[in-house]
Formats: C-alpha cells, structure tokens, sequence
C-alpha cells in the first residue's frame, strides 16, 4: 500500500500545473463527490490524478519545497519496498534524513535564484525554499547566504559520499602527505643524481697539483711548517704512489675511532667487518711518520678504513682552516680507490643520519586483501524435505560493512619496517626483502633473512622487538610455514570491522557442499575463512572476558541457520549464565530440540544440563541402533536410504537432523557437576561424529580443571580469543600466543596442527533478534524431542515422592544404612563427590525419612535399622513381591 500511495503522489506531483490553482479556488467541495463536472465550471485540471491530485500537488509543490516533494514520494517507495521484503529498516534512517536534507537544500538554492535573478520559480522553489532564502538574504546578504548554501552543499556531498566528515578530511590529509612525500623523494633524487654526477665528474683544477710532484710537496708541507695541527690529508705523492691511508694520525687515532665504527655500523650496505677495525685499534706504537702509515696499508681491509679520514676530518671541522676543507688532491685518491662508493662527505657537511641507513637498501612489498565475490541471495543446493514451507533469512536482517574499501595506511608501514630495521641492524641481522600483508586487523610484516643468518637468533628477540615496537598484540612466527621468511605480527592502528554479512554473503560460504558451516571470520590475507563442524567434529571455545567469545559464539549459531534447514539442523543449547543465548528460545519448532520433561527452550538449570546431555547420550545411542539396522556407517549414508524409501518408519527409522550442542559457559557446569558432565562431554566428543551429533563448548576459564586431558584429547579444533596468561594459552592450544591477541575478535584457530590468525566476524545481539524473529514467525515443524530425563537415567523417584533425586542417592541411602552415620563427609569419602552435591543428597535423604534433621555439630540420626528396611522404603510393593519368591 505504501508503495502504490507513493507511486500516486508523485504522478500528482510531477503533473502540478499553475492554471489549476484558478480550478481550485472556485471549485465547491461540497460537489466533488457527488457532481464532479460542475466543481470543475472554470475549466479541466490538467493533473493526471483530477481534482484530488491538484489540490494535492498545490499544497505540497508551491506551498512546500517545490519539485523537490519528489525526493519525499521516492523515499516513500523506498521504504514501501522495504517493508515488503521484510528488509531492517533501521538501515534507512541515514538515507532517509540525507534526501530530507537535499529536497531542503535545494528548495533554498532555488529560492536564493528566485530572488537574485527574480524568475518566477515557485513551483521549483516552493514556499520553504523562497521564505528561508529571503530570511538569509536580509541576514546575510547574497554573498553570504550563497557561501552558507554551498557550504551546506558540500557538507551534504560529504555526508553522502563518506558518510562521516572526518573521514574526508583523514583521505584528504593522506593524499595531501601522499603528494607531499612524492616530491620529497623526487627532490631528493635529484640531489643525489646531480651529487653522483658532481663526484665522477673530472675537475682539471683539482688534477693539476697532483700531476706537479713538487708543486704538490710544496703545497702539503707549508701547513705543516708553519702550524702545529695535523694536515686534513696525506701528501700528494702518498696519494698516487699507494693505496689510500689506513690509518688516521696517531694523536687522533684514539679518540676518533669508537665513533667512526658507531657510525659505519648504520650505514646501508656496509658490513661491519669488526676484525677490521680491530686490527685498526690494535696498533700500540703507531709510526709517526707517513711512510709507516703508507706501508701499513692493507688491501683486503680497504673498506674498512676508507672512511675513517673522511669522519675524522669531518668530526673536527673546527680545526681545519677554510683553505684546507676539500684538498684537491684527495678527491682523486678517494676516487681511484672506491668507484662505486658514494663521495665522503666534505668537512663542514654534517654525518650522515643513521636514521636512514638500514632501510634505505630494503625493499617492501605491500600485498593488499584478497576480494571476495559476493552475493545478495542466500542459495539452497542442498535437497530438503517434501512438504515442508519454510523461508530462510533475508541478508538484509545483517547490518553491512560502512567502509568496504579499506584504505591502506602506508606511512605506518613505512615506520614499522624502519624500526624493524632499525632493531635487528643494531644485533647485525640484516633482512634482504619485506612483504608486507595487510589484514583487517594485524599487518605480517614477512622478512627474509640474509644468507647465514640463524632464525633462532631472530626469534630470540620477539621481547625487544615488541618493546621498540611500543604495541600490544606482537606476535613473532619463526618461521612462517611454507615460506622461507620469518612473520613479524603488528596490530593496525585503524582496525576494519568485520560483520557476519561480509562471511556469509561471499561466495565461498553460500557455495559451499560443507554439510554444517561455521563462518569464522577473515585471515590476515583478507580471505574469508569457513569452516566444516561436521569434519572437525567439535569445537572448543576459550577466551577472557571482553574477547569477543559470546559474539563468535552467537555468529557461529546465526551462520548455521542461514546456511542449513530446520528439517536438517537442531540445537541443544545450555546456557549456565542465563543471559547469553536466551534469544534463541523463540526458535523451539524450528531449530532446537530439548527432552519433552524439559520447559525450557534453552537450558540454564545446571542440574537439568547435566540431565539434557546423558539424554544427548542416550539419543547417540539410540541413532547407533538405527544406523546398525540400516546396515550404513554415517548419517549421511542412513538419510540418503531414507530419502530414497529403503527404511521402513514404521520401524522406527525417521530423517536424521545433525544435533549441535552449545554449552556457553563449560566452567560452571564443571564446578558444579563435575563428575555427571565430563563422563557424557567424554562420550560423546569419542563417539557421536558418526550420527551427526555434535559439540561447541565454550568457557572464559581455560584451567586444567576445567578443560581437563579427557576432553582436550577428543577436540582437536579449537579457537582461542585473547586470554589472560600463556599458561591459558598453552592450556587451550598446547602453545603460546593467544595471550598476545588484541580482542575483539582477534583469535587463533587451531585445526590438527594448522594454527591460523583469524578476525571473527561481529554481530550485534539486536541483528541476531531479527533473525530469530524472522524464522519464529514461519510456521515450524513438528518438534524434535530427546529421550526423557527418565529414560536416561536422570529422572526423579516417584516412589519416594521426592524430586529432583540425585544418581547416586540408593548409594549413598545403602551407605548411610551400613554405617548408621548421617554425615556429609562421609558421603563425600565414599562416593567421591563434592561437598555441595554430597549435602543435597543427605537433605533429599532426610525428605524421604532415611535420615534425621539437621542436629547441629553431631551427625543426623539414621532411621532406618537396615538394608532390608531401606529396600521396602526404596521399592516398596515390588520390594515385598520379590521376597516370596527369593523364598
């Protein structure tokens, strides 16, 4: 209806005519209705929708905002529509106040042209956009209400194109620094290019002394006549008939040469080469004279001392008179002796930064996030039952992702790699090459060691590496399998919300043949992540409290019924803390199945949870019978069978759904019943795979005590959200590293022996709401109940008119009789249970007059004499007809 009112509206609007304001002044209301002819004496009105139409599209045309009422009646149909495909609507208020906002501010855009120019512009204009324009002309003026009318335009256009304004000035400030450092490296390749070519270039003026030995000698030995300092350089003659000085003057040797080798160390492409510098310093009794200096030259140390004149020279700038700062005749030495070096720096020139050093010959590559095809449909490939009606959820009940293109932060990159570099350059690691992959929520910085260099010796310093690093979360992978390069994980500072629609509408998961999958979220790469409980076939969740645990845990339910049938999927879901999952209870027919002497949809009772599993048991037992008549290994070759009519019903086979079991919080049911939980988790994580039953058992308590060896050995799959300590880590993976995720949703998946980093998908408890709501409100189909609490062994005793009666209670009833003691620690000695469990045994044995009221500090008095007295109470009829018989 809305639809179809806005469909009306707009013809009305858009077929606004000015001559039938005349038509409507004289026409007589009164006789619309019953003489429409004679309401329209003065003429026809030329609107498509008549009488009504006109005087419609007079009071919303001219006497609104003009033509821009057409932003008003489309927004209409948009909302009609997404009413009819039952799509959030929540989704639409944003759009919704941008076009109220642009039909506004066009109206005055067009009223400010209506008074500037004076066009008659009223039906475009309207009476808001005429009277705001000429309220802000008389305020403002022209020249300013335009400027505040084109602000509010541009301020619009942002709105709409980025929906946030302080994302535009971000993208607008990157771009701007984005062309900044352009010209940068631009200007400083041109200097380096015209200083290249300066130093290789020949200088006849500089070449002139060196070829006249006299005029050379002359030269380098007035300086040292007539002043005590040292010469800047040695003489020419040494310059071309010897290698170039390895050693420095001795009074400076020294003082100058710790810095030189602090220096060279950062230098790019320079090798430390300590025994070098050694043997440098070594010397005790210099040669005071050139010739000793000449001489002690040696070849294959001729990188290490080429530069140590040039940083002694340049460290003392003070000393050095103007006429002395670039002697010609050391240029050519330098030159002959190092071509392909870069020329040392003059005197008065500062040295160069060791800032710049280590990642200057560096190469990184940036590897962006892989592109997921997607979809907007949700496709069922899997065959369902005959007769059944039942409409999966639409995506549009999930919020979509406000930034699909995350941008890449390059600056961040580039000073992560730097003080990467930085670190391992001072312990001498040198790294060749740097992959940078970026995730939606860590960047693997992936650096490949040079040749020789230990990987152990890289890894052991993942503490420094994190400290220089100054973020949390860094996690070192050495090495990454399957490449031949170690993984340095740093978090982004701008993290990517990943939603449950951006896993559940690709491709990969609605494609999928996976009988039950799990949308786990992205890896680093970007790609999306599914996984299979069917083959896994359980999963153990862990993680600290504000991890992200309830939100995986609720993703993982919302992408198991989008993605299977009710015919083909139950639930069995327990919850100790009564508020994480109690949305799912409206889902009763439809996905969750429960004992039929159960009330609850979902469990919270812990004694009945400890009741619901054995009843879980019980039906794995049940579906092994079947399986065993059917003469098949798996439910999946059982209700192929059944499809195809080779089972008879009336033998009690029936389709089989895959049951999923759910415990959010596994701490609490194990301290609370311990030993009636472990004994059926144990049971069914060894044996219910091959009947399609299933566990996700999740707790924020990994200790040992509670995820004890009896159920980590049959969980091979788990899932680690940040936890408080390593030994939690190692507790819940067998090794470290969850202790070092950033939350929310940052967790490791461990598969066999493939650990994965992956980013959970988020839900919001309200998107869950309307997925429940959704599928609640079709019609659901004959509910799938367990075996009663009774016939699994859980059930109360009738006979003694007591409920809620404890498995142990005959025993522990026998034991009490035999010693004659009503005490709690003595059940707790014999029966091995714990305090808790042993005093609501002896209260449910004093209810049924076994044992007496409590009696302070003294045991209960026990009044029952013996077994045989206790057997009549216990049994009672039965108990008297077997005694006649036993006779």
């Amino acid at each position: 209806m809305l639809m179809v009112f806005a469909l009306l509206v707009s013809l009305a609007f858009a077929s606004y005519h000015p001559d039938d304001a005349v038509v409507l002044r004289s026409a007589d209301w009164s006789e619309v209705v019953l003489n429409p002819q004679s309401a329209q004496a003065d003429g026809p009105v030329q609107n498509v929708l008549g009488l009504l139409g006109a005087q419609l599209a007079e009071a919303c045309v001219p006497g609104f905002i003009g033509y821009g009422v057409l932003l008003i009646s489309g927004l209409l149909m948009v909302w009609g529509y997404a009413v009819f495909r039952h799509a959030s609507l929540r989704r639409l208020l944003y759009p919704s106040l941008l076009t109220a906002f642009s039909a506004f501010i066009l109206s005055c855009v067009v009223g400010w042209v209506h008074h500037t120019v004076d066009a008659p512009l009223r039906a475009w204009a309207g009476l808001v956009g005429i009277g705001t324009a000429g309220w802000m002309q008389n305020v403002f003026g022209e020249v300013g209400s335009f400027i505040l009318l084109l602000l509010a335009g541009a301020v619009l256009l942002l709105l709409v194109v980025d929906h946030d304004i302080q994302r535009t000035v971000d993208r607008v400030i990157r771009a701007a620094r984005r062309i900044g450092a352009g010209v940068s490296a631009a200007g400083a390749y041109i200097r380096d290019q015209w200083s290249r070519a300066r130093a290789h270039a020949p200088e006849p003026k500089a070449t002139s002394p060196a070829s006249d030995p006299s005029s050379s000698a002359s030269a380098s030995g007035s300086p040292s006549a007539s002043s005590p300092e040292p010469p800047s350089s040695p003489p020419a003659e040494e310059s071309t008939s010897s290698p170039p000085p390895a050693r420095t003057r001795p009074e400076d040797s020294g003082a100058q040469t710790p810095s030189v080798r602090r220096n060279d160390l950062f230098r790019p492409g320079r090798d430390p080469a300590p025994s070098a510098t050694d043997d440098n310093t070594a010397s005790p009794e210099p040669a005071p004279d050139s010739s000793a200096r000449t001489s002690d030259a040696d070849p294959p140390e001729d990188d290490a001392p080429k530069d140590i004149p040039d940083e002694t020279t340049a460290s003392t700038p003070a000393e050095e008179s103007p006429a002395t700062d670039s002697p010609p005749p050391s240029r050519p030495a330098d030159e002959n002796a190092s071509s392909d070096e870069p020329a040392a720096p003059a005197p008065d020139e500062p040295p160069p930064d060791a800032s710049d050093g280590p990642d200057d010959d560096v190469s990184m590559t940036i590897q962006e996030q892989v592109e997921e095809e997607t979809t907007d449909e949700i496709e069922r490939t899997a065959e369902l039952p005959d007769d059944f009606e039942y409409e999966p959820p639409s995506l549009d009940l999930l919020d979509e992702s406000v930034d699909t293109d995350p941008t890449i932060n390059r600056e961040e990159l580039e000073e992560n790699k730097r003080v990467l570099l930085d670190k391992l350059d001072m312990y001498n690691i040198e790294i060749e090459e740097i992959n940078a992959v970026v995730g939606p929520t860590v960047t693997r910085y992936e650096l490949t060691p040079a040749p020789g260099i230990k990987v152990s010796r890289i890894k052991s310093l993942e503490d420094d590496l994190a400290m220089a690093m100054a973020a949390p979360g860094i996690r070192m992978i050495a090495p990454i399998p399957g490449k031949s390069a170690v993984g340095v994980e740093i978090p982004n500072r701008n993290r990517e919300l990943v939603r449950l629609r951006d896993v559940i509408g690709t491709r990969k998961f609605q494609d999928t043949d996976l009988k039950l999958p799990l949308p786990l979220g992205k890896n680093i790469e970007g790609e999306v992540h599914v996984g299979d409980l069917a083959t896994m076939p359980h999963l153990l969740i862990a993680g600290a409290t504000g991890s992200g645990k309830s939100v995986g845990l609720n993703s993982i339910i919302t992408g198991l019924i989008y993605a299977c049938h009710p015919a083909n999927l139950r639930f069995v879901i327990i919850d100790p803390k009564k508020i994480e999952l109690q949305q799912y209870t409206a889902l009763e027919t439809q996905f969750v199945a429960v004992p039929e002497d159960i009330d609850q949809t979902v469990i919270t009772d812990i004694d009945e949870a400890s009741g619901v599993l054995k009843s879980v048991e019980r039906e794995m037992e049940t579906r092994y019978d079947l399986l065993s008549d059917a003469s098949v290994r798996n439910i999946t070759g059982y209700n192929e069978k059944f499809q195809a009519g080779e089972l008879d019903p009336t033998e009690g086979h029936r389709h089989m759904p895959y049951l999923v079991v759910v415990v959010d919080e596994l701490a609490d049911l194990m301290m609370a019943a311990g030993d009636d939980v472990e004994g059926p988790i144990s049971r069914l994580a060894q044996m219910a795979r091959a009947v399609g039953i299933h566990l996700i058992l999740a707790t924020q308590r990994p200790s040992v005590d509670v995820v004890t060896g009896v159920i980590k050995a049959n969980f091979p799959s788990r899932i680690a959200f940040e936890v408080a300590s390593r030994v939690d880590s190692r507790t819940i993976l067998d090794q470290g590293g969850a202790e070092d995720l950033v939350g929310n949703g940052d967790m490791l998946f461990l598969s066999g022996s493939d650990l994965k980093r992956l980013q959970g998908p988020f839900v919001s408890v309200e998107e869950v709401e309307e997925v429940v709501d959704y599928v609640a409100d079709q019609p659901g189909v004959t509910p799938y109940t367990l075996p009663s609490l009774q016939d699994a062994g859980h059930g109360p005793d009738e006979t003694l008119g007591v409920e809620d009666t404890d498995e142990k209670f005959e025993e522990a009833a026998r034991v009490i009789v035999r010693r004659q003691q009503g005490s709690v620690s003595l059940l707790q000695r014999k029966l091995a249970v714990g305090y808790t469990r042993a005093a609501r045994i002896v209260d449910q044995l004093e209810e049924a007059g076994i044992v007496g009221p409590f009696n302070g500090t003294k045991a209960r008095d026990v009044l029952v004499d013996d077994e045989q007295a206790l057997d009549d109470l216990l049994h009672g009829e039965d108990a008297d007809e077997a005694d006649p018989e036993e006779a």
